[in-house]
């Protein structure tokens, strides 16, 4: 008996530790008009992991429908007034698009992408309410997948999910915390709270 409730106390402690990954230190807010976004892995990480890293443009043959990746270094994002999400970008002003799709449970296997002259209102840089509070990026109340692109695939593209969806099979659930940076903006660049000593 001894054993056993010390065998679930133990599992119970495992599963709950391995629930989220800590940051490396303790974050300060600060703000700026630019930053980048780093992956905070919370459950289910990738081998190699992700925590860390970027999201970065993922060039797929359009200029103007990049899809966006976790790679070591990232581009530089901004908010604009219009509550949409921006990339730092040479060709203009390129704009997250997320769509959301999928069942009631399962989500889709549609790629967060930037777009030239397109953006969905409402990505933005918020406080969590699932994360005490954490600042993160915030799409209709729903999360983060780092997932490979296609089976076997090394590429990691971000996937959005609901509120209520799954993470899907091979996929790691990220939180994308805003990192502040020094850079200009084109555009009609906001002050965003973000963090600096990560």
């Amino acid at each position: 008996m001894l054993f056993q409730t010390l065998l679930t106390t133990t599992l119970l402690a495992a599963s709950t530790s391995a629930a989220a990954v800590a940051l490396p230190r303790a974050p300060t807010e600060g703000s700026s008009t630019t930053f980048r976004l780093s992956a905070n892995v919370t459950r289910f990480d990738l081998s190699p992991s992700v925590q860390g890293q970027q999201l970065s443009l993922l060039v797929t043959g359009d200029d103007c429908a990049l899809d966006l990746a976790l790679l070591p270094r990232g581009n530089d994002f901004y908010q604009t007034p219009r509550d949409t999400l921006a990339v730092v970008s040479d060709s203009g002003e390129m704009g997250v698009v997320v769509t959301p799709g999928g069942t009631a449970t399962v989500p889709s296997l549609n790629t967060v992408q930037a777009r030239c002259g397109d953006a969905s209102p409402g990505v933005a840089v918020a406080p969590d309410a699932n994360a005490a509070g954490a600042v993160d990026l915030q799409f209709e109340n729903g999360g983060w997948m780092a997932c490979p692109r296609e089976e076997g695939s090394e590429t990691v593209v971000l996937r959005f999910r609901a509120n209520g969806q799954r993470i899907l099979a091979g996929c790691a659930d990220v939180q994308l915390l805003p990192l502040c940076e020094e850079g200009s903006a084109a555009g009609e660049a906001i002050e965003t709270t973000c963090y600096t000593g990560l």
